[in-house]
């Protein structure tokens, strides 16, 4: 018969497997739950990526919170421009119902640069400042500027929303590690077979 020794060992033997064996089944539940954790996290930016992108880069008149965002533009007439709605913001540059211009007319007018931009935000502190609030700097800027000023504003809100998309894809794809963890060895040939 075997002696005590022997048995005792192969209990000990059994009992490392049976740990080993425990310990990876949970790394792996670990692993998948961290990289299903990343993947929502990560299609939920894409989303909100892809939406932001779809509405900048579309022909619809923009709300002033989707300008936001470029330097120069700072201010009272930075701040008042940024609650406006699509109404709102159509009101300011002069489109029906309140006014007579057209989107069209609105959009082939040159964008107004950086320097300009912050001597048209100065004018409207100006306005501001002497009493006259938000409202008064909405209304120093004449309409042929608001064009041009929505015009470079609408340009940043568009290159802002495809860096912002370009990053969301990139954060989609699996960290290297993550990807060979859950593919295992075939995670590397199916990477060498598309390389």
């Amino acid at each position: 018969g075997r002696s005590q020794s022997e048995a005792l060992k192969e209990h000990n033997l059994a009992e490392r497997l049976r740990v080993r064996k425990e310990e990876r089944a949970g790394s792996r539940k670990t692993l998948l739950g961290n990289v299903h954790a990343h993947l929502k996290g990560s299609r939920e930016r894409l989303s909100a990526a892809a939406k932001q992108s779809h509405r900048t880069w579309g022909g619809g008149l923009l709300s002033g919170l989707l300008l936001r965002g470029q330097r120069s533009f700072r201010g009272a007439l930075a701040a008042a421009l940024e609650r406006l709605p699509e109404e709102g913001m159509a009101a300011w540059l002069g489109l029906p119902p309140a006014g007579e211009a057209s989107l069209e007319s609105v959009l082939a007018q040159p964008q107004m640069g950086p320097a300009a931009t912050e001597a048209c935000c100065d004018e409207a502190d100006r306005a501001a400042y002497s009493g006259g609030g938000p409202a008064a700097a909405m209304e120093s800027v004449p309409l042929v500027d608001r064009w041009a000023l929505y015009n470079s504003l609408r340009a940043g809100a568009q290159t802002r929303a495809q860096a912002e998309l370009v990053a969301a894809l990139e954060s989609y794809r699996l960290p290297p590690a993550g990807g060979a963890g859950v593919g295992g060895g075939g995670g590397g040939s199916r990477q060498r077979t598309s390389a």
